[in-house]
């Protein structure tokens, strides 16, 4: 790329010559970035332990007509070298016929992270304690020291982990249940007295209501059996209501699983299946409960 012919050098430029961006350049606005006290310490702290990434990480700044140079892109560390004390600032000076559409996007490509952390890598990886990081500026989540699942994984924040999914099978037995072998309401009742009871508006009793039909728990074993002997109008009505599930692309359509062949292969791949013999439900979950 012809940008790359050329590199800019870094120079020091008197901290007298150097001017916070507050909209003195025509065609590119104030700098729209602020900075909490305990971050601007961090800063500051950050520079004195750490002076030399100046060099490597210097300002860019564009000379004015008056002669000195608006910062463009650093104004939070030109604000923090100017409380330190410093005399001279390394800088990259753009060039002067550099437009103002792009000096704008440079100042606002210089603070954008399109990256993010892993949070995991970041924290088994040895960068450092959760001070170190701090200090360096990171802003650590709320359940960095969140302890690990129950099974060992830790997964915080990391979207890419494995999921462990079961997808319960059943063999109808042939006996007929009888309906309240199907389904038990005890904690949904218990909870809809406790509502009816409480001293709360009537359309949040209402809300409270459908969300506590919920706690249905539905027994699918005998509910299997009840399908296996349904009219077809009944069977069709369970399937749309994800009471059983015989067509998984009709599931993935409603919108009741995601589960895809991908799962399956995941999970071969994350136990060195290498047969293709079908996985049933005991093969995964017994496969579990030896961990």
């Amino acid at each position: 790329m012809d940008a790359f012919n050329d590199p800019p050098q870094v120079r020091l430029i008197s901290i007298e010559r150097l001017e916070e961006n507050k909209g003195q350049l025509a065609g590119v606005p104030e700098n729209p970035r602020t900075i909490q006290d305990d971050k601007f310490a961090l800063l500051k702290q950050a520079i004195i332990d750490y002076p030399e990434f100046l060099k490597y990480n210097p300002l860019k700044v564009y000379q004015l007509d008056n002669g000195n140079f608006i910062v463009l892109c650093g104004n939070m560390r030109f604000l923090a070298l100017t409380e330190i004390g410093i005399k001279a600032i390394p800088c990259v000076v753009i060039d002067a016929d550099t437009p103002t559409e792009r000096l704008k996007a440079y100042a606002m490509l210089d603070n954008s992270g399109f990256g993010e952390y892993d949070w995991v890598k970041l924290k088994n990886g040895g960068w450092g304690d959760d001070e170190q990081l701090t200090a360096w500026g990171v802003d650590l989540p709320d359940d960095w020291n969140a302890p690990a699942d129950e099974d060992g994984d830790d997964d915080s924040g990391n979207e890419s982990y494995s999921r462990k999914v079961v997808a319960p099978t059943y063999e109808p037995s042939g006996k007929m249940p009888t309906f309240g072998e199907m389904y038990d309401t005890t904690k949904r009742d218990a909870l809809i007295t406790e509502i009816e009871k409480a001293d709360i508006p009537d359309e949040v009793r209402e809300f409270l209501r459908e969300a506590a039909r919920r706690h249905t728990v539905f027994n699918y074993e005998k509910i299997a059996d009840y399908y296996a002997q349904a009219p077809a109008k009944i069977q069709d009505l369970m399937e749309r209501s994800a009471l059983v599930i015989i067509d998984f692309d009709k599931a993935i359509e409603g919108g009741y699983i995601t589960l895809t062949k991908d799962l399956a292969n995941a999970y071969r791949i994350e136990r060195n299946i290498t047969d293709e013999d079908p996985l049933t439900e005991s093969d995964i979950s017994d496969d579990y409960d030896e961990e």
